[in-house]
């Protein structure tokens, strides 16, 4: 008694011959009809509304026409069982779920998939920032997520720009008070939105005002280097160069100016 595996659905001939000790034989023709398997999968949704960990399950089963499949089993994990097609379940709370779908066809071919949804509460939106002090012709924010249960973000910076960066930062050129807006999503497409209004005070347009005329690098934290930090936001390939008053060369600096100089030879 052979067995043999199809690795197609079809019809196909088989023949079985048998023959006795003195020569004798017997054949038998017949055409089994091998069945397609169904390939059982399936997508998740969530219901969003309220703190309830509701999720709706959605069938993407497919099968070789003119097969159909008309069975589903459903194991959600421990919540419950369903046989309906798409059903939607209720989840007591948030944790690690092996969701379980068997598919069978209208000739009982059968094919299970085992998904693990790591359900959480709704995402809640939030975040902090630090302004750069000081005058400039641009101020600098950082902003820092302190959002949960988020996996994208977006963000408008009330300034023409915007970001989907988790920790996004950008420069404000106009004193005024700037409504910022960041929306956090899930996996499940819930969303939740937070808004803080920020008020700019120190930007100036006088550049002047921001070139020091006078250093003092005694190490005590306060004007040891000669800071130009405009530089930066308008003139990142700007070349600097301090002369002494007999034309000597004592430092030079190329691009960003990130080592301000600290009043010593080639410092």
């Amino acid at each position: 008694s052979p067995v043999h595996t199809y690795s197609t659905s079809g019809t196909f001939s088989t023949q079985l011959v048998v023959r006795n000790t003195y020569g004798c034989y017997d054949t038998i023709r017949q055409n089994p009809v091998i069945y397609p398997l169904p390939n059982a999968d399936f997508g998740i949704r969530r219901i969003c509304n309220g703190n309830l960990l509701t999720l709706i399950f959605s069938d993407s089963t497919t099968i070789n026409s003119p097969e159909t499949v008309n069975q589903w089993f459903w194991d959600f994990g421990g919540p419950g069982q369903s046989n309906i097609q798409n059903p939607t379940q209720l989840y007591p709370g948030s944790g690690l779920y092996n969701i379980q779908l068997v598919a069978t066809s209208f000739h009982n071919c059968k094919d299970t998939v085992i998904k693990q949804v790591n359900l959480t509460p709704r995402p809640s939106a939030g975040f902090s920032y630090s302004v750069s002090p000081g005058l400039n012709v641009g101020t600098r924010v950082n902003f820092v997520d302190t959002s949960s249960y988020a996996s994208t973000w977006n963000w408008d910076l009330d300034n023409g720009f915007g970001s989907t960066l988790q920790n996004p930062s950008t420069v404000y050129y106009t004193n005024r008070t700037y409504l910022l807006t960041q929306i956090v999503s899930d996996g499940y497409g819930c969303s939740d939105t937070a808004r803080v209004a920020i008020k700019i005070n120190n930007v100036t347009n006088e550049i002047s005002t921001l070139i020091p005329n006078a250093i003092s690098p005694n190490g005590d934290g306060k004007n040891d280097v000669w800071k130009l930090d405009f530089l930066s936001i308008l003139y990142p390939n700007a070349e600097i160069n301090i002369y002494t008053r007999w034309g000597e060369n004592i430092y030079n600096s190329v691009g960003a100016y990130t080592n301000p100089w600290d009043g010593t030879y080639n410092g």
